[in-house]
């Protein structure tokens, strides 16, 4: 488990700190350099999760970093952002949260947002929030054009990167509530510009252990899409502090080159408390893995502030 501080720090950098530390190599010093300095002026109470998405070998390491925010509130290293995530994030309503995302494997990091929604549909969000850029527009389109015969229930994500190199990206998470995940993404394969092998045997293994299976398509300017395949849990919270990863986790010839980096995803798991703020828990841990095509594989690890109340 990492060693938090024993009382709350002044910000997002006393959390990320610990997680980076035991991820070891898979955080570059570049890149920690860079995920250090967007987080320095985020306080730890203003956000309601942390994450660093790091990539496992045998691709070379990278990670970036994301914070969940409530809507209508924009985190410092997005300060001055192109108007389109303004929009997006000051336009969301009481039933949406925003996921804020930054390159830090990136020399020029770029700024990503994304509205989650626990019911009400934010397509028309993102339209109206990209409406400035023809180019982003361009990418959100394609997006809903391949995503709107799956886009039902809660969970859904969408967004966009109005500002990334080469081109401008829009993204979506199409959740497993009410979709059959695995059919959908043999439909969509053969549609996309690039896939995620649908028959790979770690998508087989991971779906034996995870309950909750999602498909995470994007889209650039020109029309290009690719899918990837998501895997968690539903309770992602309770899966962290009750270390339910560990048998999804165990060393096997299905991770290849990967499978070295387990050990330390598996480290970052834990349940700490402020001896200044008892009242909050911090819950350190997995919250999801990527397969992307190619079978490239990222890990989403991070922090998750809750009530001591939850179970």
């Amino acid at each position: 488990m990492p060693v938090f501080p024993r009382h709350v720090p002044g910000s997002l950098v006393g959390i990320a700190d610990p997680i980076i530390d035991v991820l070891g190599p898979l955080v570059p010093p570049a890149d920690a350099q860079r995920a250090r300095a967007a987080l320095s002026r985020i306080d730890v109470l203003s956000a309601v999760s942390l994450g660093l998405e790091v990539v496992l070998p045998p691709f070379a390491p990278a990670c970036d970093v994301s914070v969940l925010m409530p809507a209508r509130r924009i985190p410092a290293f997005a300060e001055g952002c192109h108007e389109s995530l303004t929009l997006l994030a000051e336009s969301g309503g009481e039933d949406q949260s925003i996921w804020w995302e930054l390159d830090t494997s990136s020399d020029d990091p770029a700024i990503g947002a994304f509205v989650r929604s626990t019911g009400t549909d934010a397509t028309p969000l993102a339209r109206r929030a990209a409406a400035s850029r023809p180019d982003l527009v361009q990418a959100v389109n394609a997006l809903v054009d391949v995503v709107t015969p799956y886009w039902q229930g809660e969970g859904r994500l969408i967004g966009f990167f109005p500002d990334r190199q080469p081109l401008p990206v829009a993204a979506a998470l199409l959740p497993s509530f009410g979709l059959d995940a695995h059919a959908a993404l043999r439909d969509l394969a053969p549609v996309v510009t690039a896939s995620v092998d649908p028959d790979a045997a770690l998508i087989s293994h991971l779906s034996g252990y995870l309950d909750a299976i999602a498909l995470a398509v994007g889209a650039d300017a020109e029309g290009r899409t690719a899918v990837s395949w998501e895997g968690s849990f539903r309770e992602r919270e309770i899966a962290m502090s009750q270390d339910r990863w560990a048998p999804a986790l165990q060393p096997s010839p299905v991770w290849g080159e990967a499978g070295e980096s387990l050990a330390s995803l598996l480290a970052v798991q834990g349940v700490h408390t402020f001896n200044s703020l008892p009242t909050i828990r911090l819950l350190s841990g997995i919250d999801h893995l990527k397969i992307g095509p190619g079978g490239r594989v990222k890990a989403y690890v991070g922090a998750h502030i809750v009530s001591p109340s939850y179970r």
